[in-house]
């Protein structure tokens, strides 16, 4: 895929640079990275899923506890027992990012339909990405 290429050209020449290595990796452009992000979702190998909590089953259950344990690294501070409850909650969504099979985060928010007093809103809950991605 040339896409990817194109970053990893940029990369070994950013770590051919004074001070290079992984510092220097994140000097490539944030184009060129865009580019190898999708590259990556169109070979299959970064994925969205949209999960709703509630009266689910199989792989979907599994993807969002996975995601519960990626939130509660990210935020110590909120108890497992409190995440996974709002994970689950039949008003909440949860938008889980898949990296090589590994959840690597996601955003969770409950949203307002029209017709309710705040209609057309949605409320976040957890907004998180793994340290190493």
């Amino acid at each position: 895929v040339p896409a990817r290429l194109d970053v990893q050209e940029g990369q070994q020449e950013a770590a051919r640079r004074p001070g290079g290595g992984e510092a220097a990796a994140r000097d490539v452009p944030s184009l060129e990275r865009e580019q190898g992000l999708c590259a990556e979702e169109h070979a299959g190998d970064l994925r969205f899923q949209v999960l709703r909590g509630g009266a689910i089953g199989g792989g979907a259950l599994l993807a969002l506890l996975l995601y519960c344990d990626v939130v509660n690294a990210q935020l110590p501070a909120m108890t497992l027992q409190y995440i996974t409850k709002l994970v689950l909650r039949s008003d909440h969504r949860s938008v889980v990012c898949t990296r090589g099979g590994e959840v690597a985060g996601g955003v969770t928010y409950r949203p307002f339909v029209h017709g309710e007093p705040d209609g057309g809103f949605a409320e976040l809950a957890f907004c998180v990405v793994r340290s190493e991605h």
